[in-house]
């Protein structure tokens, strides 16, 4: 057993003081809102440990984490394991919401009478039978009704479980939150919930909304803020610890310069945008010669993407750079539902697909329920086998695309939604989901339509192998090693909300590892179709106070 005042983090470097103290609190709930990188469930599993390895979690004494999504229970499970070993481990249980309320029901089963009673073989399928089987959809009302009718069973959790985590917070649903309150409000379990409050992009405000509010107000929870990213190197670390100097200073890191210090923080000043297209491309020429993967690089602007790199594109094309413009097709690409087609149709389709079937049995294992897993992926290996036969045997059948879109539909239907709404929480809402699908079809379709190899566009449409155009709001939750952030001007955060620029522009800073580039212009010709009733300044003039965090980690020459 470890001391309470002895206890170090185990596995990193170092933690924001923030981050530390959320780590080794010991009195009251706690909300802990941070932004992408800045270790949220790394503060988890640090706390994991810290309250499994200084006893403060006594034996018998569980911790319970509930996340949103099953790749994430299985995330901060290993991080646990890896900070504090398997044996302590074994007393760290991690759910999703609805694997949690599952276990309520199995549990506490005898509790359901009348119309909700099941029998004890109960299983889970596609329609509601009395008695004998339930659907996705009736997890969280049964486990609520469960704890609503039986006071036993909440008093079992509480006296179960002495701390809660609850991870990506902000996805919270109303049903969910009113089973977490059934659970454990007004109880002595320690909840830390964390999240990413996204109402002013990064930045924080001093009231809370929606769940966030909710939670300190019934918890009567403390609230702490991380803002590093410590992914990125040091010296791009030392830039955003200080514009935390601004935001928040009693977040701030102590940080000393090194000689040797790894990252690159670069400003370039251009006469003109045509200037600036042209020494951008030659950049990224080089980090792509220099071995660095095309999808680890990004340009990111403020705003008005597509007029304000309107010559970056134009250069990019005239050089064969491949580049995507993520601004309008962003969400969709990375819907885990995308994903799935895309995957799916690889396999069908393409010339061995490794990583394609690979993720696709990876998405199968979050979507399967524990009550059947076996038989369910059974089901879908020989589904899938049976396809791939079928294809190969009768390419001549799917040569249009409403043919190859009828076998994606075949996938789904047998998925059936109450499976894939394990995939995210706002697939649970069926028409949501049905729109999203749509979606993918228009865009595959319309790929599929300008190019000759239908593998070819789906890796076109699919991967994510260009350069990445984005603006700062939608670079939200991305990194990449190299990014370049064009037009740090003051024309281009403009605005009364200083704080809220400020956040915007921590926003596209932190989103580097390795290399950062902030470029600006003395003009900027007004761009080819924008639009004549809005105003457009030529003459430009630079963000000193941006720049100037950046000046603050170049090193002398």
């Amino acid at each position: 057993m470890i001391d309470v005042a002895g206890w170090k983090p185990s596995g990193v470097e170092q933690m924001e003081p923030a981050a530390l103290s959320a780590a080794t609190s010991i009195e009251g709930s706690l909300l802990l809102t941070a932004g992408p990188g800045a270790g949220k469930t790394e503060v988890l599993a640090q706390r994991a440990g810290f309250l499994l390895q200084t006893g403060l979690t006594r034996y018998p004494k569980r911790i319970l984490a509930i996340s949103f999504k099953v790749d994430a229970t299985r995330n901060i499970k290993d991080r646990v394991i890896a900070r504090c070993g398997y044996e302590k481990s074994t007393r760290f249980d991690s759910f999703t919401f609805h694997g949690f309320a599952l276990m309520l029901i199995q549990k506490f089963r005898p509790v359901l009478t009348g119309r909700e009673a099941l029998d004890v073989d109960f299983t889970v399928g596609d329609v509601r039978v009395d008695r004998k089987q339930i659907t996705f959809s009736d997890f969280l009302p049964l486990a609520i009704s469960i704890l609503q009718q039986c006071e036993y069973a909440g008093r079992a959790l509480r006296a179960t479980y002495s701390d809660v985590f609850l991870d990506e917070f902000q996805d919270c649903t109303d049903r969910q939150y009113e089973l977490l309150q059934l659970a454990f409000k007004g109880s002595s379990s320690r909840v830390v919930a964390v999240g990413d409050y996204k109402q002013r992009i990064m930045g924080w405000a001093n009231a809370l909304e929606g769940v966030f509010e909710q939670y300190r107000e019934d918890f009567e929870a403390n609230v702490s803020r991380l803002y590093m990213n410590f992914r990125s190197k040091k010296r791009l670390r030392r830039m955003q610890n200080e514009i935390v100097q601004v935001l928040e200073p009693e977040a701030v890191l102590k940080m000393v310069a090194e000689d040797q210090e790894e990252g690159t923080v670069e400003i370039w000043h251009f006469d003109n945008c045509a200037e600036e297209a042209i020494q951008v491309r030659k950049q990224i020429q080089t980090w792509i010669e220099e071995g660095l993967p095309v999808s680890e690089i990004a340009i990111i602007v403020r705003s008005d993407l597509k007029y304000y790199l309107q010559k970056v594109m134009s250069e990019l094309s005239q050089h064969e750079i491949p580049f995507r413009d993520e601004h309008e097709n962003q969400d969709l690409i990375h819907q885990p539902i995308f994903t799935l087609i895309i995957d799916y149709l690889l396999i069908l389709f393409g010339d061995r697909e490794p990583e394609a079937w690979s993720n696709f049995w990876e998405t199968i294992k979050i979507i399967t329920l524990d009550v059947d897993s076996e038989s369910f992926a059974q089901e879908i290996r020989d589904h899938l086998n049976g396809q791939c036969k079928k294809v190969k045997n009768s390419r001549e059948e799917f040569l249009d695309f409403e043919s190859k879109w009828t076998l994606v539909r075949e996938l789904l239907n047998k998925l059936k939604h109450q499976r894939l709404a394990l995939l995210s929480y706002e697939y649970q809402k069926l028409p949501r989901l049905q729109e999203l699908v749509k979606q993918a079809k228009d865009l595959i379709e319309v790929d599929d339509e300008m190019d000759d190899s239908f593998v070819m566009a789906l890796h076109a449409v699919g991967d994510i192998n260009a350069v990445r155009l984005l603006t700062m709001h939608k670079a939200k939750g991305l990194e990449f090693e190299a990014v370049i952030l064009q037009a740090v001007e003051a024309n281009t955060f403009w605005g009364d909300d200083v704080d809220e620029n400020l956040c915007t522009f921590f926003v596209g800073a932190s989103r580097a590892k390795s290399h950062l580039v902030l470029t600006h212009c003395s003009q900027r010709e007004r761009p080819e179709g924008f639009p004549v009733r809005r105003p457009w300044t030529q003459r430009r003039t630079p963000q000193n106070e941006y720049l100037g965090y950046a000046r603050a980690v170049i090193p002398e020459d």
